[in-house]
């Protein structure tokens, strides 16, 4: 065994890692009439109008998370859009992992 292959490591974990859950939520974005709008593409009824995009998907994503937190706690079957309707006309696509 070398010297360097005897060198403890540089970070040490300090504890287990957690399994934390992700989930890749679509959302189609709409710049109209000085508003955005966001569009959950993979879930059903989740739109949401703000003055900015980065509000606009605020709000989407903090309502997606509480949804799937409470799925997800439950044991449900999350009822995802699968595959996810086509951009309207206007819209631009927004990956976004979601972790619990």
């Amino acid at each position: 065994m070398t010297d360097e292959e005897k060198q403890p490591p540089l970070i040490r974990p300090i504890s287990v890692p957690l399994d934390v859950p992700v989930f890749n939520v679509l959302i189609y974005v709409k710049h109209e009439d000085g508003k955005v709008l966001a569009r959950v593409a993979n879930l059903h009824d989740l739109e949401f109008s703000a003055s900015s995009e980065p509000m606009a998907l605020k709000q989407a994503i903090t309502e997606v998370k509480s949804r799937l937190a409470k799925w997800h706690g439950a044991g449900e079957t999350i009822p995802w859009i699968d595959p996810a309707p086509k951009p309207e006309e206007g819209e631009q696509e927004r990956h976004v992992p979601v972790h619990l």
